[in-house]
């Protein structure tokens, strides 16, 4: 009986042995997990990690000296074709509308423009034929038969006062009798005219004596 039991706790401590030797083991394994490595790749650029590659040379960094480093703002992306040509087209859609809107707006000024000119029109027109009372064009001027009246003149016609002369009450007109023409010379040209009293045709007109009333025929 008691070899048997001395077999049992023999076999008791072992199995407790092999426990501890298991649970060492696997803390060891989760302290190499928490250790933080520095290697250099083919490319050269610093990787850190818990598992470093094999053909890697790894060094090994203290967690309590170990600083995080913010890593640098990423560049912005340089737009590529597709982008460029997007906005291309929205310059030129936009370009286009603009125009299109102001053409549009000319054509809305000319419009108004051509209305006002018509208005203008028809109201020419109107107040024409109403101060004619006849049918009248767009620019308001009659359309009708025109007549042209030529006033009358005076027979014979007045003249002006001779040097001298004050005007006669009868307006100086002129002496209706005919002219005495001379006869034709030989070469074709008509002779001179002479005066009838050739002393008194220069001589120049006498001042009109003024008599005025004698005192004496007051008396």
């Amino acid at each position: 009986m008691h070899g048997g039991a001395g077999v049992s706790r023999r076999g008791t401590a072992t199995a407790a042995l092999a426990m501890a030797l298991l649970a060492l083991a696997a803390s060891g394994e989760v302290l190499s997990a928490d250790a933080i490595y520095r290697w250099i790749d083919r490319n050269g650029r610093v990787n850190y990690g818990n598992t470093p590659p094999s053909d890697a040379k790894a060094e090994r960094i203290d967690g309590g000296s170990l600083m995080v480093v913010p890593a640098p703002p990423a560049r912005p992306a340089e737009p590529s074709d597709t982008t460029r040509r997007v906005e291309r087209l929205e310059a030129e859609l936009e370009q286009e509308k603009r125009l299109r809107r102001e053409a549009e707006e000319r054509a809305d000024e000319q419009r108004a423009s051509e209305e006002a000119s018509r208005r203008a029109r028809e109201k020419a027109r109107a107040d024409c034929e109403d101060r004619f009372r006849e049918p009248c064009d767009e620019e308001g001027r009659p359309i009708g038969p025109r007549y042209i009246v030529v006033p009358s003149r005076p027979w014979p016609p007045p003249r002006p006062p001779r040097d001298g002369h004050p005007p006669r009450p009868d307006g100086d007109r002129h002496d209706p009798r005919p002219l005495h023409r001379g006869v034709p010379a030989p070469d074709g040209m008509p002779k001179p005219v002479l005066p009838i009293n050739p002393e008194r045709a220069f001589q120049a007109p006498r001042p009109t004596e003024r008599r005025l009333p004698s005192r004496h025929a007051d008396d």
